[in-house]
C-alpha cells in the first residue's frame, strides 16, 4: 500500500517548534520502596524506605548491599533532587534492555504532539529516547511506484 494517503505527512524533527524541556529532577511522590536508583552521580542502589512527607529516602547499595551511610555511620537521608531513577539513567547494571528502534506511523498531528512531548534532542548527555526523527511520507518509497 503506498503512503500517500491525506493526513500522512511528517515533519522533520529539527523543523518541529521547540518545546518544553522534560522535568530532570525528581519530586518526593515520584519515588517508591524498590525503585532502582543512581545516587552521588553514578552510585546504583534501590530504595529502601521511602518517607515522601518528609523528601527522604534510605537507600541500599547494590555494591554493598547495605543502606548507605554518612562517615559518621548515621544513614544518609537523601532527598527527591539527589536521586535519579536508574530507568531513565539507562544504566546497564539495573538489567536494562538493549536498544530497539520503533516505527511509528500517524498523522502529522500525532507526529508533531509525540516530538513536542520528547522535546529537542539534548546532544549533551544520553536520554531515552536519545532523538526521534520524523520524515514525510513523500519521501518514502515504501510501496509499488
Amino acid at each position: 500500500q503506498a503512503c500517500d494517503s491525506p493526513g500522512a505527512a511528517f515533519r522533520v524533527a529539527m523543523a518541529a517548534p521547540a518545546a518544553k524541556k522534560p522535568r530532570v529532577t525528581l519530586r518526593p511522590e515520584d519515588l517508591a520502596v524498590g525503585n532502582a536508583v543512581l545516587y552521588w552521580g553514578d552510585q546504583e542502589g534501590v530504595i529502601s524506605d521511602a518517607f515522601a512527607p518528609l523528601n527522604q529516602f534510605w537507600v541500599k547499595s547494590n555494591a554493598t548491599g547495605e543502606v548507605v551511610r554518612t562517615e559518621d555511620g548515621e544513614i544518609m537521608a537523601f532527598g527527591a533532587e539527589e536521586l535519579r531513577l536508574a530507568s531513565l539513567a539507562g544504566t546497564a547494571g539495573f538489567g536494562a534492555a538493549p536498544g530497539a528502534r520503533v516505527l511509528l506511523i500517524g498523522s502529522e498531528l500525532q507526529m508533531l504532539k509525540i516530538m513536542e512531548h520528547f522535546g529537542a534532542p539534548d546532544i549533551s548527555e544520553r536520554h531515552e529516547p536519545q532523538m526521534l526523527v520524523a520524515l514525510p511520507c513523500s519521501s518514502c518509497n515504501c510501496g509499488p511506484s
